[in-house]
């Protein structure tokens, strides 16, 4: 009961969980569809709670989305300039300071797709399912991270010469900055003279990772 309870609440922070692309699903329906001895835990209270939970999130989420519109529109606009100006040489003339560039610029480019794709999914579900009109300020800022979307994506189009002829080098920089942290936790875990089950459980899967990220991209 008690890790049953430890879980729902997660809903406070995260009221829905993005599947795949528009798809989303209420953790709180998964518990339930999931775990049909989970009548037994929840009462009406709980219910009324997730509901209350995320209509605050909503009302949240909906207040600071001027904020959060122009906060994506400057990152964008000043990682647009550094995609421009990208190249595999950096300004010391070593290839491996500027593929780690190009490379530190992919990422955060992904990254900030990601963000803004989630936030406009996010908001247009949470509506839908809780059958809230959105409102005018709400459609044209979805419409703007919309737009910046499409600008990141005309961004990495004008340089996908230079992404696709280092792809595998890219590839190799990433592997390489995973298997460093990764080598870290390791050594950590291993210090220790004696193991846990859950212990054992976590080296042998950094084992298998390193495994699995050695050698060369196409592998």
């Amino acid at each position: 009961r008690k890790t049953f309870r430890q879980i729902w609440d997660l809903h406070k922070r995260i009221p829905f969980i993005q599947i795949a692309g528009p798809v989303m699903l209420p953790l709180t329906s998964f518990l339930k569809r999931s775990l049909p001895s989970s009548s037994k835990f929840v009462d009406k209270k709980m219910d009324t709670a997730v509901i209350t939970s995320r209509q605050g999130f909503l009302q949240n989420t909906t207040q600071n989305l001027l904020k959060d519109v122009d906060s994506y529109k400057s990152q964008v606009a000043a990682r647009s300039t550094e995609v421009v100006d990208s190249s595999t040489t950096s300004s010391t003339g070593t290839v491996q300071a500027g593929l780690e560039k190009v490379c530190g610029l992919l990422i955060t480019g992904l990254v900030i797709a990601k963000n803004v794709s989630s936030l406009v999914t996010m908001i247009m579900n949470m509506h839908y399912t809780l059958t809230k009109p959105i409102t005018k300020n709400s459609v044209l800022c979805c419409i703007e991270l919309i737009q910046l979307l499409k600008t990141i994506e005309c961004m990495f189009h004008e340089k996908e010469e230079v992404f696709a002829t280092t792809s595998s080098h890219l590839i190799q920089q990433l592997s390489l900055k995973v298997l460093n942290c990764i080598e870290t936790l390791k050594k950590k875990l291993t210090q220790d003279k004696r193991y846990s089950d859950s212990s054992l459980d976590i080296i042998a899967a950094i084992n298998l990772i390193e495994h699995c990220m050695n050698g060369c991209c196409s592998a």
